[in-house]
């Protein structure tokens, strides 16, 4: 018969801080807000605010971020998407793979078509 013991072999020593199988101390919960040490912002509220300014202004990253957030607000202003697609067609030559599939990807999911842009990206 096996005896059973009042701690399990995975069990932390009592009084030890959790340490992860990496070695690593656990790290706290993350607060919203970005934390106290003012680090950058969520990637959601760049989206958000990467909308606020004139598409012909944002850069491949900053477009990347507009297009997904558009996409997330149902965005169907034609005049917005017009400047949006034009200035991705000015950075096309460009862009990183990175931006460009975060562009082709918000305009997929906002139903905004522009196959000249795609065969250009």
């Amino acid at each position: 018969s096996s005896s059973s013991s009042s701690s399990s072999k995975f069990s932390p020593p009592p009084g030890s801080a959790f340490v992860s199988s990496f070695g690593a101390p656990r790290r706290p919960p993350r607060k919203a807000g970005g934390g106290a040490g003012g680090g950058a912002p969520p990637p959601r509220l760049l989206g958000a605010l990467a909308l606020l300014r004139d598409p012909g202004e944002l850069d491949g990253e900053g477009l990347g971020r507009a297009a997904g957030a558009a996409a997330r607000a149902g965005m169907d202003d034609k005049n917005w998407w017009n400047q949006f697609k034009q200035r991705a067609r000015e950075l096309a030559p460009q862009l990183d793979l990175h931006d460009a599939s975060h562009i082709l990807n918000g305009m997929a999911r906002a139903r905004q078509t522009d196959k000249e842009l795609v065969q250009a990206l």
